[in-house]
């Protein structure tokens, strides 16, 4: 792949993730399960195509390039980047069936902040990904 096709892939990213981020952001007033477990579905299969088929494709092919043109801590911080986000998308996942076993658990804390938190760390990334591979702003 391409450089311009993981500076395309980027640009769909932030598009998605900000919608993510808008429906979520709807229910920080009004709490609606149903709503809540529809686009957390949404969101957590397109999360796992990202880690599935963006990450890996990173990983096996685009970084092994990269060891002698990037300092070896930010190619390092970019690969740590993936690990937190797989961690951070696994606690989200058991923290809303844990929320599905029972409603009576704060819904906010439980699902809506760590999906916003996932959101961000996922931005950072791609961010720090576009500034220090693809030399982009």
């Amino acid at each position: 792949m391409n450089l311009q096709t993981y500076i395309d892939e980027h640009k769909e990213l932030y598009q998605k993730l900000e919608y993510f981020l808008h429906e979520f952001t709807k229910l920080k007033n009004k709490r609606d399960d149903d709503f809540l477990f529809m686009i957390s579905e949404y969101f957590y299969v397109y999360i796992e195509e990202l880690l599935d088929n963006h990450f890996k494709e990173e990983e096996s092919e685009l970084f092994p390039g990269l060891e002698s043109k990037l300092e070896p801590e930010i190619l390092q911080k970019i690969i740590s980047d993936h690990d937190e986000i797989r961690e951070k998308f696994s606690d989200l996942k058991i923290n809303m069936e844990a929320f599905k076993q029972n409603q009576d658990l704060d819904y906010k804390t439980q699902v809506l902040f760590p999906s916003y938190n996932l959101i961000a760390t996922i931005n950072h990334h791609a961010q720090r990904e576009d500034r220090y591979i693809f030399g982009l702003k």
